[in-house]
């Protein structure tokens, strides 16, 4: 599939145009980049379910009715006027809720929630750096973002069941996808730039 794209920006101040820049880009896009595009729709879910799975599994169990009720149901009552919900939302593991948690509570949900703040923190850089580094090094791109995903599961599995320590090897491996493919990008995208193929 050929991609043809015409790209054109330009600023005014007053009757003046500073700047005018024109250029066609024809991309070639092939079968193995709709690989790439499933590891990338998984990268996401697995964004999701590490969020559900992780802090969401706790947070049901911990903050359950009889909590929210005998903690807080009264001053919610009296400020709201309604019943607490279960599940201590708007609560992220540090607030008002938390403070008659236990420090094992406290501690086991704040790591479920910490293993998925990171992967959002992540997913943000990795899905395009992976986009732009399959452009000319599909395969390439393919095989580090297979490995980012298995890196990922070590990485939530590792600090939710064993915490902060517990991390450190599917750290180790996101870290050692992550900078090839931003390294790769930089060179997609000059290659782009200067209109050359490998």
């Amino acid at each position: 599939m050929c991609i043809r794209d015409r790209v054109s920006t330009q600023s005014t101040w007053g009757f003046i145009r500073f700047l005018k820049f024109e250029m066609a880009i024809e991309l070639e896009i092939t079968a193995e980049y709709g690989i790439l595009l499933v590891v990338v729709a998984i990268l996401g879910i697995e964004c999701l379910l590490v969020g559900v799975i992780g802090a969401g599994g706790s947070r049901g169990r911990i903050y359950n009715k009889q909590y929210m009720e005998s903690n807080f149901g009264e001053i919610h009552k009296k400020t709201f006027g309604s019943n607490i919900q279960r599940e201590g939302y708007p609560d992220m593991g540090n607030g008002f809720y938390s403070t008659k948690l236990g420090y094992k509570e406290w501690y086991k949900f704040n790591c479920g929630q910490r293993a998925h703040y990171q992967f959002v923190e992540h997913i943000g850089t990795i899905i395009p750096l992976l986009l732009i580094t399959g452009l000319t090094f599909t395969k390439l791109s393919i095989i580090l973002g297979v490995l980012n995903i298995v890196g990922r599961v070590l990485y939530s599995y590792g600090y939710i069941s064993g915490g902060p320590t517990g991390r450190l090897r599917g750290a180790g491996l996101i870290f050692l996808t992550t900078m090839p493919t931003f390294v790769l990008s930089l060179v997609s995208g000059g290659m782009i730039y200067a209109k050359k193929s490998l």
